[in-house]
């Protein structure tokens, strides 16, 4: 069973989700094409980054922040930026 204190944290965890998903939806789909289909839906491409965003920040928070922030933005910015170029494109099918 969870204690009060993880029950607390997973909410606050996934209010933040939720949040971070309504901002960067809407920056996703001012990148889309107009009148054209994605390879992959945006909403997809939204929960990809909000999760990456989360983990990477959760993951760089636990390490002892040893990066600085720009850093870290530089190293996710790198990871992220072909993978949603690739997801935007227009689907061929």
């Amino acid at each position: 069973m969870l204690g009060i204190a993880k029950v607390m944290e997973r909410a606050i965890v996934r209010r933040i989700q939720v949040i971070l998903e309504k901002i960067v939806g809407r920056e996703i789909a001012s990148l889309a094409p107009r009148g054209s289909t994605p390879a992959v839906p945006l909403v997809v491409i939204t929960r990809y980054l909000v999760n990456s965003m989360l983990g990477l920040l959760t993951w760089w928070l636990d390490e002892g922040s040893r990066y600085s922030p720009a850093e870290v933005d530089r190293m996710f910015r790198v990871l992220i930026t072909p993978g949603i170029a690739a997801a935007l494109r227009p689907d061929r099918e």
